[in-house]
C-alpha cells in the first residue's frame, strides 16, 4: 500500500554490540487506530530479538523479522494484540477500588492478555532462491575460458604467488575431484587464494564449474567478486560470468 510507510528504529550500544541485544526496537508508521495490530508486532519482534545469538551481527535479521511481521500483519495473518496499557486500565478502574486493587487488577489483565496472544512463527529474513542454486552449469551459458583483459593486470596476475602454483593446484583438485576428497588451499595474505584459486577452475572448466566463494562480510564478497570481475574484463557483477548474493542484493549471471 503505498499510503502506508514505516519506520524501524534500532538503538544499539556502541560499546558492547554484538555482545549485547539492542536496547530498543520500534517500528512506526501507518497502523490501523485502535487496531492493536502495531502492538503485537512489537511483542513478536522482542520475542525474536531475545533469540538471536550475541556476538553475530542482528541488524538484518532484525530488519527482516520486522518485514515479515508487517507484511504479516498487513495480509491479516498475525492476530490483534488485547494488551491493555496499565495507565488507561487504571483510570477505568472502579472508584469503589482502591489503588492497589487497581494496580493489580491492571497487572492481571496483561498477564492474561500476553498469554491470549498466539505465539507467532519466528521468520528469519526471506532469501530470494536464484537460478543459480537450481541450475546445473551445462543449463547456463559457458564462460569464456580465457577472456582478453587488460595488459597490466594479465601480468599482476601472473605475478601472485598463486600463478606459480596454477598446474599444482589444478592437477591436485582434479586427483581429489576423481577421489571424492577436499582439497585444503593455504597461503598468505595477498597470494591469490580468493581470487586467482576460482578463476584457474573456470578456465579449465568454463562449461562444467559452477564455484561459490563464501565470505564473511558482505563488502567482503562484493568486493571478491567486483576484482574477479575486473580480471575476467568484465565491467561488474552480474554482467559475465562472476556475480555475487549478498543480503539484500543480488547480481547474478
Amino acid at each position: 500500500d503505498n499510503e502506508e510507510s514505516f519506520t524501524l528504529e534500532i538503538v544499539l550500544n556502541e560499546n558492547s554490540y554484538p555482545f549485547s541485544h539492542p536496547e530498543r526496537v520500534l517500528v512506526s508508521g501507518g497502523w490501523p487506530s485502535s487496531n492493536g495490530v502495531g502492538t503485537s508486532v512489537h511483542i513478536e519482534l522482542a520475542r525474536f530479538v531475545g533469540t538471536l545469538p550475541k556476538g553475530e551481527p542482528m541488524i538484518y535479521e532484525i530488519f527482516g523479522q520486522a518485514s515479515s511481521l508487517i507484511h504479516s500483519a498487513q495480509d491479516g495473518e498475525l492476530e490483534p494484540s488485547t494488551f491493555i496499557p496499565s495507565g488507561e486500565n487504571e483510570s477505568n478502574s472502579s472508584a469503589t477500588n482502591d489503588k492497589k486493587v487497581g494496580k493489580a487488577s491492571s497487572q492481571n489483565s496483561q498477564n492474561s492478555a500476553m498469554n491470549s496472544i498466539p505465539k507467532q512463527k519466528n521468520f528469519r529474513r526471506p532469501r530470494e532462491k536464484a537460478f543459480f542454486w537450481s541450475k546445473t552449469p551445462q543449463q547456463t551459458p559457458a564462460a569464456t575460458a580465457f577472456p582478453k583483459i587488460n595488459p597490466s593486470l594479465d601480468r599482476q596476475r601472473k605475478s601472485l604467488p598463486a600463478a606459480k602454483a596454477r598446474d599444482d593446484i589444478l592437477a591436485v583438485l582434479k586427483q581429489a575431484d576423481e577421489a571424492g576428497r577436499v582439497v585444503l588451499v593455504t597461503g598468505d595474505t595477498g597470494s591469490g587464494k580468493t581470487t586467482q584459486v576460482p578463476a584457474f577452475i573456470l578456465e579449465n572448466a568454463p562449461k562444467d564449474a559452477k564455484i561459490v566463494v563464501a565470505q564473511p562480510r558482505r563488502l567482503a564478497a562484493t568486493g571478491v567478486a567486483d576484482r574477479v570481475a575486473n580480471e575476467r574484463g568484465e565491467s561488474e557483477p552480474g554482467t559475465g560470468s562472476v556475480g555475487y548474493v549478498v543480503r539484500g542484493d543480488v547480481a547474478m549471471c
